[in-house]
């Protein structure tokens, strides 16, 4: 069955392009944002080929039940100096979560890749952790903004369209060739494979870093607490696009 096309797709696609163009410009820092699908932990069958050097036991069906744990592994990927970085978690992939892995890539790589960047574009899709009707998001990316002390532009992609996201495409192919065939049982041999075999004759450099911190969903209380984050909408499109700054959300 065809999926109808999103409302306003073409239009918030004008609305990425112009925001991209505009932070190229003045040499602020865009980053393209996800998580990929969990992978398991443990002794599971994976698909794909490796050189081995003999045949290895694992159990058959790749079944949650099965594995040690479920990991998360949060993407974030510079378009402007074809960079990414994967922070890997074993808890719930949350708004807090994933602003939890924004704030470490930029305090600890990002800053460095845009040294003079006075604020900060992200691109989302519309899903999971990333949703654009989450307020629980937006009120952790105000955190996030505040913690760093740069604006923050958000652009979601269109329902639909997580595959125009440039993470998708350019990034998490190679994630997962790096993941294929693989038998990880340690988090640290997720991070060897993506450091050494998600990277391409074109320039792409993949590093990756292991988030020790426990992610659960939002209590109830913290919910009511976030239900109206401050936020700054647009006229267009408001349901896709908004900026946070820090002055607006204290820490």
């Amino acid at each position: 069955m065809t999926k109808a096309p999103s409302r306003n797709r073409d239009a918030q696609f004008d609305i990425i392009d112009g925001l991209r163009k505009q932070f190229r410009r003045t040499k602020d820092a865009i980053f393209s944002v996800d998580s990929k699908k969990k992978e398991l932990l443990g002794n599971v069958y994976r698909p794909g080929e490796i050189l081995a050097d003999g045949p290895v036991e694992v159990l058959d069906h790749a079944l949650p039940s099965y594995a040690e744990a479920e990991v998360i592994t949060h993407g974030i990927y510079a378009p402007q100096r074809n960079v990414a970085h994967m922070n890997l978690n074993t808890g719930h992939d949350t708004g807090a979560f994933a602003c939890h892995s924004l704030q470490w890539f930029w305090e600890h790589i990002g800053q460095r890749l845009f040294p003079s960047a006075d604020r900060i574009l992200l691109l989302f899709d519309c899903g999971g952790s990333n949703s654009n009707k989450s307020s629980t998001l937006k009120w952790h990316l105000g955190r996030l903004s505040a913690a760093i002390g740069l604006p923050i532009q958000v652009a979601h992609y269109p329902v639909y369209c997580s595959k125009y996201n440039p993470i998708e495409r350019r990034v998490f192919p190679w994630i997962e060739r790096a993941y294929s065939g693989q038998i990880f049982t340690r988090l640290k041999e997720m991070i060897d494979a993506i450091v050494t075999r998600a990277r391409t004759s074109t320039g792409l450099e993949t590093t990756g870093h292991i988030i020790e911190k426990s992610f659960s969903p939002a209590s109830k209380k913290a919910l009511r607490r976030m239900k109206d984050p401050p936020v700054n909408y647009p006229l267009d499109l408001p349901e896709y696009n908004y900026r946070l700054t820090p002055e607006m959300h204290q820490i």
